[in-house]
């Protein structure tokens, strides 16, 4: 039986109240339908576009909108003077590569000239090509000879040589130069230990196995690398400027935990023009109480993204915080892309805002500390009360229209405290980059080498990415910096001597060229 609705009041006041509601209704649709539009947008543009946050600030929106806030700027000429244009030309191979010569010359019927007489020799013509040996794999034949006494009612044991220098992996045929290729293959250039071993195998008929490489590389982590990671760790110490974050990582076979939860690996990184020192440490946990002790008697200045977990570090009186630009620009990016034309185009304001502020502050960026804190407080303060004052005009209508460009103002407006500290001290950096920069190799090598099997593994991978990361940092190459610690570490740790000469800052880079050329 279908329900019957009486309708008893048809007063101009109820249709009214009835229209309004309707309305209403209608308009809140209406929001959530481009709100759901919004976020199909940006999951097209994160799934299939450019990640580049680069725009054309000339580039206007192609459709026009009641909302928009900018004016398109006339057309102008620009008359380019004259110039000379330079020639291609490749470059001269460095000299330090060895040379092979190879003459190529004329067949001796060749020689004769069309009139009868011999061809002389006048000169040369020079061409170079780059030619590559492939990694070489040879087994060293460590021979100890064994003494006995000479005597024979003795009854001493024998006597055997002692390998000199030790082997960084006792009982493993692990050579230091094996253990840099497979550490620097990993944690420099992203293969994963299956695809290596596969290399060794298939390349040059090694018979090596993921699982022994992995064994290698958590041995090589615990005995060799961390008492220096332990070191650096000390210099961290002394540093009042830092700059920390955190990425995921799968971790399929730990204790108490399965294998689809994330855990995590924070990176550390000194700021300002101190000693660069990256530390890399594993937790399963993203818990604010992991910060803290990461941080413990840390003072000064602590860059970070928005994420509240490092509130607590951050309210200590001798901690000071600093916000990140970039992540402001990310979030103003991402409504640029995926928002409403208005809602799009106020977006579009604050990234050419932000962009000027990056241009105005980059203009003192070499200049000493106390420069370019005058000049930050001279000039760049006046581009934050511009982005400021655009703020306060723009949030109620961002606001309203909710969704992306709504958490842009949000964000920005709970950060700017924390945006604007880096105008107090000419050290200090714009954004958290400096962590995101070391972080990233971690980001991009997880997508090859997927998880960690162990949390011993996972512990390894952040030691080694320690280490690895903070010789970049300090203008080395990684294998052959890697070949050297592996070398001499092992007498250092027989010797106990202090292990600060293998620092990453104390070694130079011209010593690790000179043994890439010996090699």
């Amino acid at each position: 039986m279908e329900a019957v609705v009486e309708i008893t009041d048809f007063s101009i006041e109820n249709v009214l109240a009835q229209n309004d509601e309707l309305r209403c209704k209608l308009e809140s649709r209406d929001h959530q339908i481009m709100l759901l539009e919004e976020k199909i947008n940006y999951l097209l543009y994160h799934r299939f576009s450019s990640k580049s946050e680069r725009f054309d600030k000339r580039q206007q929106l192609l459709f026009g909108n009641e909302d928009a806030a900018c004016e398109v700027e006339p057309a102008t000429e620009t008359k380019v003077p004259e110039h000379t244009r330079k020639t291609g030309g490749r470059r001269v191979p460095p000299q330090h590569l060895p040379r092979v010569r190879v003459e190529h010359d004329l067949l001796e019927e060749e020689k004769q000239c069309s009139c009868g007489s011999c061809l002389n020799r006048i000169g040369e013509e020079v061409s170079f090509q780059y030619d590559v040996i492939p990694a070489r794999f040879q087994v060293i034949e460590n021979i100890k000879f064994k003494y006995s006494c000479s005597n024979s009612k003795c009854k001493q044991p024998p006597i055997t040589a002692q390998q000199s220098p030790p082997a960084p992996l006792p009982r493993t045929q692990a050579s230091p130069g094996v253990l840099a290729w497979v550490g620097s293959s990993k944690f420099a250039d992203g293969l994963p230990l299956n695809r290596i071993a596969s290399i060794a195998g298939k390349r040059f008929g090694v018979p090596f196995t993921s699982t022994t490489l992995a064994d290698w590389m958590i041995k090589g982590a615990e005995q060799i690398i961390s008492p220096l990671v332990a070191t650096m760790e000390n210099a961290l110490d002394g540093h009042d400027y830092l700059h920390i974050d955190e990425t995921t990582l799968q971790v399929l076979s730990e204790e108490g935990r399965t294998a689809k939860q994330k855990s995590y690996i924070w990176c550390r990184v000194t700021g300002g023009n101190d000693t660069p020192i990256v530390l890399m440490h594993y937790s399963p946990s993203r818990a604010g109480a992991v910060a803290s002790k990461l941080l413990e008697g840390f003072s000064g200045f602590l860059q970070t993204d928005g994420y509240a977990g490092y509130g607590a570090s951050a309210s200590r009186p001798n901690v000071i915080q600093l916000g990140c630009w970039a992540h402001v620009r990310r979030k103003f990016d991402v409504a640029r892309k995926a928002s409403s034309p208005g809602a799009a185009n106020i977006a579009r304001q604050g990234m050419e805002l932000i962009r000027e502020l990056y241009y105005l502050d980059n203009q003192e960026k070499e200049k000493p500390p106390d420069q370019r804190k005058r000049y930050r407080q001279e000039v760049v303060k006046s581009c934050l009360d511009k982005i400021r004052s655009w703020i306060n005009r723009n949030q109620v209508q961002a606001f309203s229209y909710g969704g992306l460009l709504s958490n842009a103002f949000t964000y920005i407006n709970n950060q700017w405290s924390k945006l604007t500290v880096f105008v107090e001290d000419g050290r200090l950096q714009l954004d958290n980059n400096n962590a995101e920069r070391h972080i990233r190799p971690i980001a991009t090598g997880r997508k090859v080498w997927l998880f960690a099997q162990s949390e011993a593994g996972a512990r390894a991978t952040a030691t080694w990415y320690s280490l690895v990361e903070t010789a970049r940092a300090n203008g080395l190459e990684p294998y052959w910096y890697l070949r050297k610690v592996f070398e001499e570490m092992p007498m250092y740790l027989r010797d106990r001597k202090p292990v600060n000469d293998l620092l990453p800052w104390n070694v130079d880079s011209k010593e690790l060229e000179q043994l890439a050329r010996r090699d």
